[in-house]
């Protein structure tokens, strides 16, 4: 290893007095403990309260209007609403698969070189898989 880089256990020792001296701010512990408990009550709130906030509306619109066989004839004879959603899924899960695509590349390029570092300081005879920096193939492999 170059003579010019800090040592492994001194990084290591830094990184812990770095913590404890974060830890150690007035109000900081308390904050953070703060916005996780309101992030734990907030998860739930949402993934169950939405739904059921939802369901009762539709439950007091349809109230004495509508009984269930012709709630579900209206439902699936009604191809407008259905295209709909399937058209707005579809471009909602390619946005997702697009965005977990460019988080996925970001990732594996800012890791890279770190891991050829740990790769030929373990092994300095180990011969390079042949990806590229974001993990894709080279392109005289893709022939």
């Amino acid at each position: 290893m170059p003579k010019n880089k800090p040592r492994h256990d001194t990084l290591l020792r830094e990184n812990r007095e770095l913590r404890r001296q974060l830890a150690e701010k007035p109000g900081r512990q308390t904050q953070r403990e703060i916005f996780k408990t309101i992030r734990e009550l907030c998860k739930p709130a949402i993934m169950l309260g939405i739904p059921c906030w939802a369901a009762v509306e539709i439950f007091n619109a349809w109230a004495g209007t509508a009984t269930d066989v012709n709630i579900a004839v209206e439902f699936i004879g009604s191809l407008k609403v259905s295209t709909t959603i399937v058209f707005s899924y579809s471009l909602v899960a390619t946005w997702y698969g697009w965005k977990q695509r460019r988080l996925r590349l970001r990732v594996v390029s800012s890791q890279d070189i770190h891991i050829k570092e740990l790769e030929t300081g373990y092994d300095p005879d180990r011969s390079s898989s042949g990806l590229d920096s974001q993990g894709q193939p080279r392109q005289e492999d893709d022939s």
